[in-house]
């Protein structure tokens, strides 16, 4: 079919790279955002008809026909309320605390999936497939059909919902003193959001003893050998009114924090009653880091850049190990059973070990679920960061009289977007918007290179020299290029990288980039003198990692103030030549 289509493009003279394209957005197949990397990756994005048609036969089930199964049992009384983002539709997790005696009772409160999911049912299959779900600013690709995520499952204010509660009782320093994991049904009493919990951690009791307790959770962990290395979330929403906006968001607000402890220690107690259990699960670990440079708490945004380039990789596994990053001696995941397939996975899988029918899953079977997990959680990562990317490139260029002329002469390499995004987000500024030389362009003849040294066959990896700033009235200037459309941003061709030994070296520039230099205001444009060359600077000695440095001027005297940025890249472009 592939082969059927190019020849009938090639025989329409469509043969540019993004006629096919604009074919489909004319033919009103495609939308002008349509979300291609989505479509490359092979991700499923509508759910079969028997699993549709499942989905919508279920029915929500009534307080009293929950509690006929002997097990559950009923906390409906209790105080509980959830914490979620304010466009939230699948609430997975609800919380609720108590003053004991000896201490304090926490409960972590998780939707039961696996009452409507079953086990190799075609909507276990389907969510093994799709997961994780996946979240973009102009929609969602959930792993759960809505019928699931959005009603049955989800812990919404005054309705019945079967739970596997997570009971743990702290002593007053924080100490974890006992747990009990036991199938419920609870109803959630308030609805909050982050900003509301922010607003009112100090005024609400319960609120203010949770935040309390998990600051002494977090600093148990940090004991431990626990990193928190956080760093800014860049947000992207599309107003109703059009448009797109981005936003710098902390990670680390008191309600996020307190969120993500609490989580954190529901997951480490699931794993470690699978551990106890001697059953075979799907753990969560990370290996110490190759180098410690950070005290892992209140670092600074550098400290923490610099620090999480030495973490050393996480790893699924089906038996129980440590995770560094958490301090903890092992961790699984099961608060996310809407959103997540290995939550699903091992909340089905405790849930056959409470009722005391042995593991549900083999470790044969664990492994499998290794395998797909991995797949498809590279698939989706790939899918997210080149959406994010290209939602990104759409803000700046409804930025033209800031961003526009750079990205005519810096192109759209990665560095450029780092230093771009930077500049939007605060971290630094963009130099003065370039002058490109219209007179080396021609109709119909081709400007001649700079004369080369034939036997120079090294290669010189896309960069662009940040160096030019407003300090001193320099300019960045680069002849010739075009901006291609913002949809083929996604993909970067890949390309031999630098051989061992050449890794920071200083090369002379290929011919067809000898027009971009840094011009001094008062010289002459054609002097070789009045060019700097980029130094090309490989971060920690490994190819593919670009800095943009500044360097002192030809003539002499103190380069400029400027920041460095960095960017990754997926190697040096070989030049023909």
């Amino acid at each position: 079919e592939a082969e059927t289509v190019r020849n009938l493009l090639k025989k329409a003279g469509l043969t540019g790279p993004h006629d096919p394209y604009l074919v489909l957005l004319r033919a009103g197949v495609w939308q002008e955002n349509e979300n291609i990397p989505l479509r490359r990756s092979g991700h499923p994005r509508a759910f079969s008809d028997q699993a549709m048609e499942l989905a919508t036969s279920l029915r929500e089930s009534t307080a009293e026909e929950l509690l006929a199964d002997p097990r559950r049992r009923d906390l409906r009384d209790l105080p509980i309320f959830t914490i979620d983002g304010a466009e939230t539709l699948d609430y997975d997790d609800a919380l609720h605390v108590e003053r004991q005696e000896d201490g304090f009772l926490i409960g972590v409160h998780i939707t039961d999936v696996s009452r409507v999911v079953t086990p190799n049912d075609i909507l276990f299959r389907e969510a093994q497939e799709r997961a994780p779900s996946l979240y973009f600013p102009e929609n969602q690709i959930p792993m759960l059909p809505a019928a699931i995520a959005h009603n049955l499952c989800s812990l919404v204010q005054g309705s019945p919902r079967p739970a596997l509660s997570f009971l743990l009782h702290l002593s007053p320093e924080g100490e974890l003193l006992r747990t009990r994991i036991t199938p419920s049904v609870i109803e959630v009493k308030r609805q909050l959001t982050y900003d509301q919990v922010d607003q009112c951690l100090d005024t609400d009791a319960d609120l203010s003893l949770l935040g309390r307790l998990c600051q002494k959770l977090r600093r148990r962990r940090l004991d431990n050998g626990a990193l928190f290395l956080p760093l800014p979330d860049v947000n992207i929403s599309l107003p109703a009114d059009g448009g797109i906006k981005v936003t710098l968001a902390p990670v680390e607000t008191p309600a996020r924090t307190l969120v993500a402890e609490l989580m954190i220690l529901a997951n480490s107690a699931a794993a470690n009653y699978l551990a106890c259990q001697e059953a075979p699960g799907l753990y969560r670990s990370q290996p110490p880091p190759r180098k410690r440079i950070a005290t892992g708490f209140n670092d600074g945004i550098l400290l923490v850049a610099q620090q999480r380039r030495f973490l050393s990789r996480g790893e699924l596994t089906i038996s129980a190990k440590a995770h560094s990053g958490l301090g903890l001696p092992c961790y699984t995941t099961v608060t996310s059973p809407i959103r997540r397939f290995l939550d699903l996975a091992m909340q089905m899988q405790i849930s056959s070990l409470l009722r005391g029918k042995g593991a549900l899953f083999s470790p044969a079977q664990c492994q499998e679920f290794v395998a797909s997990l991995n797949r498809n959680l590279v698939r989706a990562m790939a899918v997210r960061q080149q959406r994010h990317r290209f939602w990104i490139l759409r803000y700046l260029m409804m930025l033209p009289m800031l961003v526009s002329p750079f990205l005519a002469s810096a192109g759209h390499g990665r560095a450029a977007m780092a230093l771009i995004i930077a500049s939007v987000l605060g971290f630094t500024r963009l130099p003065p918007a370039p002058e490109v030389d219209r007179d080396a362009r021609h109709d119909g003849e081709q400007r001649q290179p700079r004369e080369r040294d034939p036997g120079d066959r090294r290669e010189l990896p896309r960069t662009i020299d940040a160096r030019a700033s407003a300090h001193d009235g320099r300019q960045l200037v680069r002849r010739g290029g075009s901006v291609p459309p913002l949809y083929g941003m996604g993909a970067c061709p890949r390309a031999r990288r630098d051989p061992p030994g050449r890794q920071g070296a200083r090369l002379p520039a290929p011919a067809h980039r000898r027009g971009m230099g840094v011009r001094s205001p008062g010289g002459a444009q054609g002097r070789r003198d009045r060019f700097s060359r980029p130094r090309l600077s490989h971060a920690r000695g490994r190819p593919g990692t670009l800095c943009l440095v500044r360097e002192q001027p030809v003539g002499g005297g103190p380069a400029p103030p400027s920041r460095v940025a960095q960017a990754q890249s997926p190697g040096p472009i070989r030049h023909p030549g």
